[in-house]
């Protein structure tokens, strides 16, 4: 609805501003050395000023050309930020330090019971004593077991690790995109600044020949002092962008940091290319190709089934430890042989050992029984919500690049035109600063929305390769 509505008011200032200018439109450009604005947004390149000597060197000007480059560093593409947040992020680090934790089990299966001191003492009665140590044997197919569920959850931990290496990813990803948009914001920001201070220009002098009330240099003056209001606010958020993008790679904040333009520089490398816009040359896949993707791929999905492996491993030590596990008590015996004597030495054993009678492991065996019919569910159910984050992913991905196409093919050039017109009618007195400013705004917002639908399909971008579980370029 609000792209419809921005559609017909540009169609309509054109039609009007048309009329007004075709006449004149020859006579101005040979007596007045008017300023043009050509933008090349077809290509999703950012507006650029090509006007005389003297506005290229204007303030508004100089300030644009310095939000375009204001690091010189070589640019950093969304690719080689991704692996530097792998290789250098404290989230990556911590991500990775806890499979040291999970591998501990390793050394907790091979835990043996230890022994103790075994004293006994009749002195009077039965000038008795028995001293040695009491041993626990633990049987070699326990430990094995307990070995076996070790390794499952090791195998565990490093999906869950991968898991999340592959959010910390994503999110890089996403960052980059927004500094990426901050930064052509700002400079369409500053685009807009530098055209109100031209309509400014053009108001007072315009007025200073009597052409057009004072209310006009008024009006210019406030519409040129609120673009330079959302140009700090704009210069602000690229700074916010920038220092985060620094610290999710781990760098220090405001360490100097180049994003890649939107258009690539070598459209059939990967080097320099963006990765923000949609490549038209090439059909976006049918949905079920993800789909079976996804099933191969999610890491969920491998988790979940990893648990599976865990649970059926717990199950199988759970029936190991049914058959008891001896203790063996060995040491010297001295007896005093009441009433009389003589006094005996002697070595003395004891074997102690459960009965599995009344205790056979049959909660934990009824424990992983139901664990192993409730993670067959949740696997079914993963895969069900896998299916819509790559349903809904893969559709807005359609959508959004849909309309990139029509902002590339028609709408940003139409946008600028009825603009351009629109400072050319005002210009020879053919239309007042009302439409003029309407249509400046209108273009503004135009590239704004191009800007927010570009940010939008990286989203869905980012989306469909998080739920598809492997990089989609």
């Amino acid at each position: 609805m609000h792209t419809t509505k921005l559609g017909l008011l540009i169609t309509t200032s054109t039609l009007t501003i048309c009329q007004q200018v075709a006449a004149a439109e020859a006579q101005v450009a040979s007596t007045k050395p008017g300023t043009d604005f050509h933008y090349t947004w077809r290509s999703g390149v950012l507006p650029s000023s090509s006007g005389s000597a003297n506005e290229s060197d204007s303030p508004s000007a100089t300030r644009l050309k310095s939000a375009v480059s204001e690091f010189d560093v070589a640019p950093l593409t969304v690719i080689n930020a991704m692996d530097e947040a792998l290789l250098r992020s404290p989230r990556a680090a911590a991500i990775r330090s806890t499979l040291g934790i999970t591998q501990a089990n390793y050394a907790y299966a091979t835990v043996q019971r230890n022994s103790y001191f075994f004293f006994d003492r009749g002195l009077v009665a039965e000038a008795v004593r028995r001293i040695g140590p009491a041993m626990t044997w633990t049987p070699p197919w326990q430990t094995a077991f307990d070995f076996l569920v070790a390794k499952r959850q090791v195998d565990q931990s490093k999906l869950e690790i991968l898991r999340d290496l592959w959010q910390l990813r994503s999110d890089t990803r996403r960052a980059y995109t927004d500094l990426v948009i901050a930064q052509e914001t700002s400079k369409a920001t500053a685009n807009l600044v530098y055209l109100g201070q031209q309509t400014y220009t053009v108001a007072q002098r315009r007025f200073a020949a009597g052409a057009v009330p004072e209310f006009d240099v008024i009006k210019g003056k406030v519409i040129l002092e609120q673009a330079e209001l959302d140009q700090k606010l704009a210069d602000q958020r690229v700074i916010k962008a920038r220092q985060y993008l620094n610290l999710l790679l781990g760098r220090p904040p405001k360490q100097a940091i180049a994003v890649v333009n939107f258009a690539p520089s070598a459209p059939n490398t990967s080097r320099g290319r963006s990765y923000l816009l949609p490549d038209f040359e090439e059909s976006l896949p049918d949905i079920d190709a993800f789909l079976t993707q996804a099933r191969t791929y999610r890491w969920e999905l491998m988790i979940v089934a990893q648990q599976m492996k865990v649970n059926r491993a717990n199950l199988e030590n759970a029936y190991a430890t049914i058959l008891p596990v001896p203790q063996l008590v060995l040491g010297g015996s001295t007896s005093g042989n009441q009433p009389t004597g003589p006094k005996l030495n002697a070595t003395f054993f004891t074997v102690n050992a459960e009965l599995p009678i009344t205790n056979m492991q049959q909660g934990d065996i009824a424990k992983y029984r139901a664990t192993t019919k409730q993670l067959n569910w949740q696997l079914g159910a993963v895969k069900n919500q896998v299916n819509i984050e790559v349903s809904a992913a893969y559709n807005d991905l359609l959508t959004y690049r849909e309309r990139i196409k029509l902002y590339q093919n028609s709408l940003l050039a139409d946008s600028e035109e009825a603009a351009r017109l629109a400072r050319r009618s005002y210009e020879v007195g053919h239309s007042d600063i009302t439409g003029l400013i309407q249509a400046q705004q209108s273009n503004f917002q135009t590239q704004l929305q191009y800007l927010a639908d570009v940010q939008s399909y990286q989203q869905a971008f980012v989306d469909l390769e998080k739920s598809v579980g492997r990089p989609l370029q």
